[in-house]
C-alpha cells in the first residue's frame, strides 16, 4: 500500500456509516497521489504543517465524507457556501481561487465538491486556501514551540474569530492524532531499501 494512502486513511478515520458515506479504501488510493502532489506544490510537507492541515480537513469534511456544506443552500452567503474538503466559502474566496488556479469555480461551483470525477479541484482549493489565501503554513511552523495556542489560531483563521470551543478542542485532538500518525517511524520513515535480504 502506498505510504501516503496509509497516512491519509489513518488521519481520516471512518465516520458513522448510518449518517455519512465514509471514504473508501479505493477513494483513498485514488486521492492519495493527487493530494500528495498538491501538498508538495503548496509546501504542506513538514510534519506540523501536514498534521494541522489534515486536522482541519478531517473536521471540515467529516473525514473527507462530506464535500458540501450541510444546509449550504439556505445560508445567507449562498450560493457561495462551503464546498470541497476544506469548505471554500464566500464569493471572494471563489473568485480568488479561480484567478489563482485557472479553474473557474465561480461559474461551476459544484466542481469543488465533485469527489468522484474531479477530486483534484477540491483538493487544490483546500491546499490553496491553506497556503495562499489564509497563510497557514507560516502559522503552523509555530506549532513545535507553542502547540495549543497555535492550533487555536489556525482554527480561527479557518472558521473565523467566533470559532466554537468544541471546534477548537476537536481540531486540537485531530492535530495530535495526525501528528502521531505522520511521525510514526514505521509509517513514513522506513526506507524500503533497508529491507532484510
Amino acid at each position: 500500500m502506498n505510504l501516503f494512502c496509509r497516512v491519509l486513511e489513518e488521519c481520516m478515520p471512518p465516520v458513522n456509516p448510518k449518517r455519512w458515506t465514509p471514504m473508501t479504501h479505493e477513494q483513498a488510493e485514488k486521492w492519495a497521489p493527487i493530494l500528495g502532489e498538491l501538498m508538495t506544490k503548496y509546501e504542506i510537507e513538514a510534519p506540523y504543517r501536514a498534521a494541522a492541515f489534515f486536522a482541519n480537513l478531517r473536521l471540515e469534511s467529516i473525514s473527507l465524507a462530506v464535500w458540501s456544506e450541510i444546509g449550504g443552500g439556505a445560508k445567507r452567503y449562498a450560493p457561495w457556501y462551503g464546498r470541497g474538503p476544506i469548505q471554500l466559502t464566500h464569493l471572494d474566496a471563489y473568485v480568488s481561487f479561480s484567478k489563482a488556479s485557472g479553474i473557474d469555480v465561480v461559474s461551476d461551483p459544484e466542481a469543488l465538491c465533485d469527489k468522484v470525477n474531479r477530486p483534484e479541484v477540491g483538493f487544490e482549493a483546500a491546499c490553496w486556501f491553506w497556503t495562499k489565501y489564509k497563510g497557514l503554513n507560516v502559522i503552523a511552523d509555530q506549532l513545535p514551540t507553542n502547540p495549543r495556542p497555535t492550533c487555536d489560531t489556525i482554527t480561527r483563521r479557518v472558521n473565523g474569530a467566533g470559532a466554537l470551543q468544541n471546534s477548537l478542542d476537536l481540531r486540537w485532538q485531530y492535530y495530535q492524532h495526525a501528528l502521531d500518525v505522520i511521525c510514526e517511524p514505521t509509517i513514513l520513515y522506513r526506507d524500503p531499501t533497508d529491507e532484510p535480504a
